[in-house]
């Protein structure tokens, strides 16, 4: 084959490859079950604890990790109401009037150092379970 045929075939199929449509298989779309782990959650809001109780931001890490936990922990409260207020679910837990952000983040820090078991669940999960035994129902 001479260099010119070599060009032209070899310009040939990019333009045959170029104005062929493409078919490429879309794999099926996964569902996200979950975004924040217990286990993830448990080390996040260890590091909330750690900083609060020792009056400082700590290291930069420890800094993301309890606004992490923090964030997570008011997320969950903030939704779990704004879904009582719109009458779509009632609470398992009664969480005190009195008790501030800080508070139930400690909670939820506390219980998942107290029971191993229940950090295979989601941060949600656990955040429930946390306060379902810190925060119980006296009414129902």
């Amino acid at each position: 084959m001479t260099m010119r045929k070599i060009w032209v075939t070899s310009a040939l199929i990019l333009t045959a490859l170029a104005l062929s449509p493409v078919r490429a298989e879309s794999p099926a779309k996964k569902r996200v079950d979950v975004y924040v782990s217990g286990t993830a959650l448990t080390h996040d809001c260890r590091s909330f604890v750690i900083t609060r109780r020792a009056g400082s931001i700590g290291t930069s890490d420890q800094a993301q990790e309890t606004a992490r936990c923090y964030g997570y922990v008011t997320g969950v409260f903030d939704l779990a109401t704004e879904l009582v207020a719109q009458g779509h679910i009632t609470l398992p837990f009664c969480i005190d009037k009195d008790a501030n952000a800080n508070d139930l983040a400690e909670v939820v820090a506390k219980f998942a150092d107290e029971n191993p078991a229940q950090r295979n669940q989601s941060g949600a999960g656990l955040v429930s379970a946390a306060w379902v035994q810190a925060f119980p129902c006296q009414s129902r």
